[in-house]
């Protein structure tokens, strides 16, 4: 994987952590497959992004919340 200019090694460590988080709940945990609707509460942070992503990927409809 190639890393952008813009973006350091730190800030690029940091997002790992998130994503390992979000495969857990939504894989693990709920276990989610195609045709399941997912509700993530506050999708505005990279974890709720993140899960987003991951859920749209596995056919999930997917509803999100966004907490200001």
């Amino acid at each position: 994987m190639v890393l952008p200019d813009s973006l350091g090694h730190e800030l690029a460590a940091c997002c790992i952590g998130d994503g390992v988080r979000a495969y857990i709940a939504l894989q693990y945990l709920g276990r989610v497959s195609y045709g399941d609707t997912v509700l993530i509460m506050d999708a505005a942070t990279p974890f709720g992004s993140l899960a987003v992503q991951l859920a749209h990927t596995w056919g999930a409809k997917v509803s999100v919340v966004y907490v200001a």
